[in-house]
């Protein structure tokens, strides 16, 4: 199994070292206290040891925007397991990329304001599975990082029942990491990251490349490889926003481009579009995120009148809402330290992300974040939840994406980096 989950730990975990200590988040064990809290919003939350690379992390429910949230009510889950996957009220616990701990996932239900844990399931050992796509309810897939494949479950009885092998797909190996999916129209389209001895593909292959599997046979239907941009590495496994649809139907795809870890190669991070009832990627929509520019000040009609001085990066965290807009953060590489990478660094900037006019435009009030408070999520029908954890300070904010307001103060102060944030329900 190739090193993959590196960069991944270090962007979700390692800056977390400034948090509350384990002791004072533990779960309570006060009874009246229901186990996973109550409410009718979800939330992952991480507490680091000293060393970043262990820890402790939970899932819990709030009350809507609940003012203070600790992790006393919360169920603790396995250090580093991705964000969860969530399809209505079911909930589906990843276990830890860094294949410590059980082989598991484990299935809540969100029920009565409450968590119930209605399954476990079984997975290969060393699997690192992130990313669950249910398209029946007696029928979803789970991508495996770790081993190269695709497995096929039974999401009510949470059994496993076949497995799709994409190993022959890997670039110089036999594992081409796959990474964030989606269905759309009988096919499911698989992100592959394609990392050799390592935590990046090799310098010399700057392809995107998506598997696509016919549904009905489960079969692989072929491997599409945009060649021309420099993009690489397609989604980012951990997340499952990191490849979505438009309201036309349209897929696009963020490509992370080494994560910022290639310099002085022909790497980059952009979007690639695959249109409605496509096979293949668009060839006439491509948009370069490596080197962007990023609108910062703007007149009283919202035309930008400043840039930012350095560039983007890649992007971190994102939302797609509609009419074209996401929603997210963006690392920036200029504000690195020296000895920093993008996965540790106070570098990553709150953006709106028109895929459309292909701008970025800074979401005016929030300070540079490290990456690992970062969650972004549609609240409403016009509002955006920030996650923000600046030099001085850690919430989450409120932002109105037709008046472009901002929420004067944090909505929501955690004791420790809130990296997941689920409503589902105002």
């Amino acid at each position: 199994m190739k090193k993959y989950f590196m960069p991944l730990t270090m962007t979700v975990m390692t800056m977390l070292l400034l948090l509350s200590s384990c002791k004072k988040d533990s779960p309570s064990n006060n009874p009246e206290s229901p186990l996973g809290g109550t409410g009718n919003t979800l939330i992952m939350t991480v507490v680091p040891n000293t060393d970043g690379m262990s820890g402790s992390q939970f899932v819990r429910l709030i009350e809507g925007l609940q003012p203070r949230v600790d992790n006393k009510e919360a169920i603790p889950v396995p250090y580093s397991s991705a964000n969860p996957c969530i399809f209505g009220n079911d909930i589906y616990i990843f276990p830890s990329y860094m294949n410590d701990g059980k082989f598991e996932i484990v299935k809540y239900r969100r029920e009565q304001n409450r968590l119930k844990k209605v399954g476990t399931m079984k997975v290969p050992e060393k699997s690192s599975a992130t990313n669950i796509v249910v398209i029946a309810a007696d029928k979803g897939y789970i991508a495996c990082a770790g081993i190269g494949k695709v497995l096929i479950f039974n999401p009510e009885k949470m059994q496993l029942t076949g497995e799709i092998d994409l190993s022959s797909l890997g670039h110089l190996d036999k594992d081409p990491n796959v990474g964030a999916m989606i269905y759309r129209d009988g096919h499911l389209f698989v992100g592959l990251n394609q990392m050799v001895g390592g935590w990046v593909p090799p310098a010399d292959y700057t392809n995107t490349d998506i598997a696509i599997i016919n549904t009905q046979t489960d079969k692989l239907v072929k491997m599409i490889s945009e060649t021309t941009h420099n993009f690489s590495m397609a989604t980012r496994p951990i997340d499952p926003y990191s490849i979505f649809m438009d309201e036309n139907r349209d897929i696009y795809v963020s490509c992370l481009g080494g994560f910022g870890m290639l310099p002085n190669t022909k790497h980059k991070a952009g979007f690639l579009r695959i249109k409605a009832g496509a096979l293949d990627f668009d060839p006439t929509y491509a948009w370069a995120i490596t080197g962007e520019k990023i609108a910062v000040k703007f007149d009283s009609k919202h035309n930008p009148v400043e840039y930012d001085k350095n560039t983007a990066g890649f992007i971190a965290s994102i939302r797609y809402v509609k009419d074209g807009k996401a929603y997210g953060y963006v690392d920036i590489p200029g504000y690195y330290k020296e000895g920093e990478t993008g996965h540790n660094a106070i570098s990553n900037m709150a953006v709106e992300i028109d895929l459309k006019n292909k701008t970025l435009h800074k979401i005016e009030g929030l300070d540079l974040s490290n990456g690992y408070g970062i969650c972004v999520a549609p609240y409403g029908s016009d509002q955006i939840i920030f996650g923000n954890s600046s030099k001085t300070s850690k919430g989450v904010y409120l932002y109105n994406r037709v008046t472009r307001k901002l929420s004067e103060k944090p909505v929501i102060v955690p004791s420790s980096n809130i990296i997941m944030l689920h409503p589902f329900s105002i």
